[in-house]
Order: C-alpha cells, then structure tokens, then sequence
C-alpha cells in the first residue's frame, strides 16, 4: 500500500481524523479531530503542487466550501487529486491533509500538502503464466510497443489493458491485476502482467 492510500485511509477514520494545533511553545500537535459534521468548511488550501495551479486542483478536488464538513467528500476529493496526478505521469503523488479547527466559529479550514514527485514513462511489460490462447503473448507485446516510452497515463493504461488483455476479470479494476515496478533513477514503470 503506498503513503498516499495510508494517509488518506488515516484521514477517512471519520470523527477520528486528525487536526494540527500548535501548543504554547509554538510545536504543532497532531491529535484526534472532534467531531467535524456541525462544522463549516470554511477554505481548502493547497500547497506544494508544481504541476497544476490551485485552479485547477480546487475543480479537480471537487468539494464545496462553506456547508457541512463532510469526511467522505473530502475522501473521494483525494482519490480524485490521486487520479489526476496518475494520469499526468505523477505515480508517486503525496496529499497530506490536515485541518485547523476554529470552535468558536464552527468552521474548518482544510489544508492539503502536496508533493507532485516525478513524471514517469511506461516501460517494459513482462509475462508471466501460460497464454490462454495461441500468439496472445505476441500480441500484447505488440500492442505494448505504442505505449512504450509514452509519459504514465492511469487511464490510458485502463483503456489499453481492457482493449488487449480480454482474459482479465471483467471486474472495473484492471490496473489491480498489474505488477508495477518503478525505476525512480530514470523515471519509468515497468509492468508485469500474469496470465490465469
């Protein structure tokens, strides 16, 4: 499981998400939030993107300010950054929320800290396990070759392997039943991909 499912899994436990406060000798503290669906969602900050202007990742986030707070909205707003990033070739994308809890007013403000890390290309695909079906090994490989060298795109990769790897489980989830092995000093993923 990489950082970023585990932060955003720690910040969907709901009431028992954290909140930064700093204490009297100006340290910040993380502790439990309290309960946060009577409060405001006052402003959504994002900081540490290189790659998009908050513009952006403010549509993409797709969370609106000024009603309830909402632990699951805010949960499917990271998934959507998450995805975003994948498709733009960032596969080790960080979000680090946190929330700053003004009591007196009800209100939250919602920052996400970011780290973009690096664009990735597609590399090489491996096989492994038999064939189903006679040349369907060289007809991947074939099929690879267009995607080779291309900047990582999670939703190309989605759309190809439903086009050319048809013995998966038609389940929605293809990327799930890929192997990805990242070469951070050139910046490539390669894949592995099993036969039944």
């Amino acid at each position: 499981m990489n950082r970023f499912r585990m932060l955003a899994i720690l910040f969907l436990l709901g009431p028992a998400g954290f909140c930064q406060t700093p204490d009297t000798s100006g340290k910040t503290l993380s502790r439990p939030a309290p309960d946060l669906s009577q409060y405001r969602l006052e402003a959504i900050l994002f900081e540490g993107s290189r790659s998009f202007s908050p513009e952006q990742l403010k549509d993409t986030f797709n969370v609106p300010i000024g009603g309830k707070f909402n632990h699951t909205a805010v949960g499917q707003g990271l998934e959507r950054l998450r995805e975003h990033y994948n498709d733009h070739g960032y596969i080790n994308f960080t979000a680090v929320p946190t929330l700053q809890v003004n009591k007196d007013r009800g209100a939250v403000v919602l920052t996400i800290s970011m780290d973009d890390g690096e664009q990735f290309t597609f590399g090489k695909l491996f096989l492994e396990g038999q064939q189903t079906r006679a040349g369907e090994a060289d007809a991947l490989r074939n099929a690879w070759v267009a995607m080779s060298g291309k900047r990582y795109d999670s939703s190309l990769l989605r759309k190809w392997l439903t086009q050319n790897a048809t013995f998966l489980p038609n389940d929605g989830q293809p990327l799930r039943h890929l192997e990805m092995h990242l070469d951070s000093s050139i910046h490539r993923a390669d894949f592995k991909l099993t036969f039944p």
